[in-house]
C-alpha cells in the first residue's frame, strides 16, 4: 500500500513539516496545516485544544486555527510589524462595545457592537468632520493623524471607556476569547489579563479561563 503523502506547509509559514493535528468541526475531524516544534507556544496551545470540549471547539474552530497560525508563525519575538494594531473597547461596566483598528496610530476601521453604535456612534461621526478635539490649544487631532489612537485612549479615560489595545498574535488570543461561551465582563477580565503577558503563559491563562469554566 502507497504511504499517505504528509501535506507540505503553505510557502512563508513554516520551515519543516513534523506532524499533524486534528481540530473537531461541525462535520467532524478536520486536518490541520503540519507544524514546526514551536516550543512552549505550541505546546500551551496544543495544551488549551486538547482540554476543549467539543462543542467549544466546534464553536471556536476558525478561530482557533488563526491562533494556531499566530502561534507557529508570528511568536512575539518575531518582530512582525508592531504600526497595526486593534484596540478593544469596553464600557466601564465591562460591556462590549467594539474594536478599533489603527495603522501607526491613526485611525483606519471601527467594527462597533449595538450598545458601542449607541455610544461611540455619534462621537464617531463628529470626529470624522471636526476631528478630536484633546487640548484646544494645540487643536482638533484628526482621525488619519498617527497621534488618534493615543487621543483616543485619553478620550476613553474621561468617559468611562475601558481600551486594551492588541498587537499580534494578541489579536487572535482576542478572537478566540471573542469565540468562547464567556460574558462581556469576562470577556474584558480576560483581554486585560491576556494582553500583559508573554504569549505561552497567556495561551495558558486562556486555557484557565475557558476551559475552568466549562
Amino acid at each position: 500500500m502507497a504511504k499517505k503523502k504528509t501535506p507540505q506547509p503553505k510557502k512563508g509559514k513554516m520551515k519543516k513539516a513534523t506532524e499533524s493535528k486534528k481540530v473537531e468541526t461541525k462535520q467532524g475531524v478536520a486536518e490541520q496545516r503540519p507544524t514546526t516544534d514551536a516550543g512552549p507556544c505550541l505546546r500551551a496551545y496544543e495544551s488549551l485544544l486538547s482540554r476543549l470540549s467539543q462543542k467549544d471547539r466546534s464553536r471556536m474552530t476558525a478561530e482557533l486555527e488563526l491562533l494556531h497560525d499566530a502561534v507557529v508563525g508570528c511568536p512575539v519575538s518575531c518582530g512582525c510589524s508592531k504600526q497595526e494594531k486593534t484596540s478593544v473597547i469596553f464600557s466601564a461596566d465591562g460591556i462590549f462595545l467594539g474594536e478599533m483598528m489603527t495603522r501607526s496610530g491613526g485611525f483606519t476601521s471601527l467594527i462597533m457592537s449595538r450598545a458601542g453604535d449607541e455610544l461611540l456612534g455619534p462621537v464617531v461621526e463628529s470626529w470624522q468632520v471636526m476631528g478630536l478635539t484633546q487640548d484646544e490649544a494645540a487643536g482638533p487631532i484628526k482621525m488619519r493623524d498617527e497621534d488618534f489612537l493615543d487621543a483616543f485612549g485619553v478620550w476613553c479615560g474621561n468617559n468611562g471607556c475601558r481600551l486594551v489595545t492588541l498587537l499580534a498574535p494578541q489579536i487572535e488570543l482576542w478572537n478566540a476569547t471573542q469565540a468562547a461561551p464567556l460574558t462581556d465582563r469576562e470577556k474584558l477580565d480576560a483581554i486585560e489579563r491576556l494582553a500583559q503577558e508573554p504569549l505561552e503563559t497567556a495561551l495558558e491563562s486562556l486555557d484557565s479561563i475557558i476551559c475552568g469554566r466549562s
